[in-house]
């Protein structure tokens, strides 16, 4: 198979996060990344190893206010957003 990404998010604070992948899917990833620099937004495809597909969206933010009051990215119970008033990466 080609165009394998994993992503592994956090699961709590000062936990690891990690992204996996084959050289395609990762050329594709730091492409999307590169656009999003470049021009605000990225997006790329991928799959995971069971075969379902995803899409990427990679944005990028220069305004502190906004990045003060992103939703946290934890898995956990413990430590998932609880500010109802947070910003969610797919309403930007």
């Amino acid at each position: 198979m080609d165009n394998i990404l994993h992503i592994y998010g956090q699961h709590c604070w000062h936990n690891e996060a990690f992204i996996v992948g084959d050289k395609e899917a990762l050329q594709r990833l730091a492409d999307a990344i590169n656009q999003a620099i470049s021009v605000g937004t990225g997006r790329c495809q991928s799959g995971v190893n069971d075969g379902e597909g995803f899409d990427v969206y990679i944005r990028y933010i220069d305004d502190q206010q906004t990045l003060d009051k992103l939703a946290l990215p934890y898995t956990s119970d413990a430590a998932k957003e609880k500010d109802k008033s947070a910003i969610w990466p797919w309403v930007l």
